[in-house]
């Protein structure tokens, strides 16, 4: 079940009332979004520039990150890539897709090999290979290997980023499925004046809620306190946050 951003504003209000303090409407919406960002990254893995991502380390992080893993189908190019979906975060999985081979007798027009039966054939007809996603230097190295093995095969396709772009090898792949990690639809919370207390309040009918599970709520609020701390230069609610939090770094 997805978090309300009504429920989130209502125990970083309570949070930062502590210290007597007070979190804007507007300044509320700019550190909730710096915080979807910062959870998305921690729990994907940081990338560093050396190595790939290193994702779920545990269930419980696929399990924050799972609202927003999707999978996207596309058939390759004439240079041998896929371009990334707009709302590409960071890849998960990648698969070649290809027919798979069908034995029958060519003497057997009701079989399953019949041209007719291959147009209608269904996803269950469908074979999924691994593709391995390699840094742009073991990409070269294995491109350019003649040993059996490590030579890109339609049994052992590798691929590798290169900007806004998927590249594989071999040529030959017919199609391929990514699934990745999108970017979350950011939580926007709206407000409008209670006439009876003269206050501001969430409009829950025109916010946007997270998409984010209950599982998440927790740093949700922590890392939005400690924007608001770092704001003020708040040491003791920083210090109070920091001491019963578990964020995200």
């Amino acid at each position: 079940m997805s978090i309300t951003i009504s429920s989130v504003f209502d125990d970083v209000r309570r949070a930062v009332a502590k210290e007597n303090g007070y979190c804007s409407i507007s300044d509320f919406n700019a550190w909730s979004k710096m915080a979807e960002n910062r959870i998305i990254d921690f729990i994907t893995g940081r990338i560093d520039g050396i190595s790939l991502p290193q994702m779920y380390t545990s269930q419980k992080d696929k399990d924050i990150v799972s609202p927003f893993i999707e999978k996207y189908k596309s058939g390759l190019d004439s240079e041998g890539q896929i371009t990334k979906p707009a709302n590409y975060y960071t890849y998960d999985n990648l698969y070649a897709l290809s027919l798979k081979e069908l034995e029958c007798d060519e003497d057997d027009i009701d079989s399953a090999c019949d041209d007719d039966k291959k147009q209608d054939a269904d996803t269950s007809n469908i074979e999924k290979t691994v593709i391995e996603l390699l840094d742009g230097h073991a990409f070269y190295i294995r491109a350019k290997s003649r040993i059996k093995g490590l030579a890109p095969s339609m049994k052992k396709p590798i691929a590798k980023e290169r900007g806004n772009y998927f590249e594989f090898l071999p040529n030959e792949i017919g199609g391929v499925t990514l699934e990745y990690v999108r970017y979350p639809v950011y939580g926007v919370a709206v407000g409008m004046m209670d006439t009876e207390y003269n206050e501001e309040v969430i409009d829950e009918s025109a916010s946007t809620d997270y998409e984010w599970n209950e599982n998440a709520r927790n740093m949700l609020v922590d890392i939005i306190v400690d924007f608001f701390a770092n704001s003020v230069r708040e040491m003791a609610l920083k210090t109070m946050n920091q001491a019963t939090a578990k964020t995200a770094p």
